[in-house]
């Protein structure tokens, strides 16, 4: 999920490459709003999906011998959300603007940090703790990346302008938790309720872009029509 969604990122690089070298300020932040918002409408409801359903995807891959593996994985989900918008920064915001060096200290900061960290968290919560580390890493990555590229992206900007995305998907995180728990609570603790509960979230999060009128999903809507 997580190289699927750096995928969104990969494929502008050539055309914001493009409007930084033509100094073209304007085209280049409303791309990379688009971005943002392609983002931010799949990673958050994946990120959520994968922590409630994190029971059944442990044994579906590893049976029920992995069951514990469950937490882990369920920490796991929250490091989606930085590893996907470190990638937005260093490869939409550094890589045109020339901060090869920025992003390589930048990996290098997250990979000290969960060296250091996985020494102290693994012998004290084992997976647990590997898991822990992974998001802080992550997260530290994330944070570096944006703050060197602060310079050329104005993040409040960009913040400004998806105020309804972010409405979007705070609605879209309502329904997907209430088809999971609800799916639970009617059908109990089963694989079927995998299916349940994923096929319904996937389903009404849908209608909600669709009611709030979401453009990508507007798009996508057209594009299959044709």
């Amino acid at each position: 999920a997580k190289q699927l969604l750096n995928s969104i990122v990969m494929v502008s690089i050539p055309r914001l490459s493009q409007f930084c070298a033509a100094g073209d300020d304007e085209q280049y932040h409303d791309l990379l709003g688009s971005i943002v918002h392609g983002l931010a409408i799949t990673t958050l409801p994946a990120l959520l999906l994968l922590f409630m359903l994190s029971d059944y995807v442990v044994f579906i891959v590893g049976g029920e011998a992995f069951a514990s593996s469950a937490d882990s994985l369920r920490i796991l989900s929250f490091a989606m959300a930085p590893a996907v918008f470190a990638a937005f920064a260093t490869n939409s915001v550094l890589l045109p603007n020339r901060g090869e060096r920025l992003i390589l200290q930048s990996t290098i900061i997250g990979a000290v940090v969960n060296l250091v960290l996985n020494l102290i968290a693994i012998p004290l919560w084992g997976q647990d703790g590997a898991a822990l580390t992974t998001l802080i890493a992550e997260a530290a990555v994330c944070g570096s990346a944006m703050w060197w590229g602060r310079k050329n992206c104005d993040y409040r900007r960009l913040l400004r302008a998806q105020g309804r995305t972010l409405v979007t998907v705070m609605m879209g995180l309502c329904v997907i938790g209430l088809a999971c728990v609800c799916a639970e609570r009617l059908m109990g603790h089963s694989l079927l309720t995998f299916f349940a509960a994923g096929g319904s979230a996937v389903a009404l999060y849908a209608v909600v872009l669709l009611v709030r009128r979401d453009s990508l999903a507007l798009s996508l809507l057209h594009r299959r029509r044709k």
